[in-house]
């Protein structure tokens, strides 16, 4: 999925995870959140997770605690404005 790189902030030295802007827009061409497509829907994202799952679209999964994620394809495409998922 991502990647990332551990670092130590400068001024406290905890670590933290860093994630490149490369990376993270080549991990938006090819996934969506549930959040974007509610946005891009301009609806609360529990109508649109009704409607993926009437389709049969499910998310990735990552468990309870971690935000909804989906594979891009034609068909979620097709669910909500072309090209208004960003």
């Amino acid at each position: 999925m991502l990647q990332a790189k551990t670092v130590r902030h400068h001024r406290s030295r905890r670590p933290m995870v860093l994630i490149t802007k490369d990376d993270l827009l080549e991990f938006l061409q090819q996934h969506v959140t549930l959040g974007m497509m509610a946005y891009a829907a301009r609806t609360q994202a529990v109508h649109v997770a009704t409607k993926l799952e009437k389709a049969g679209i499910y998310p990735l999964p990552l468990g309870a605690k971690f935000s909804k994620i989906y594979e891009r394809t034609p068909q979620i495409e097709k669910l909500f404005c072309p090209g208004c998922i960003s």
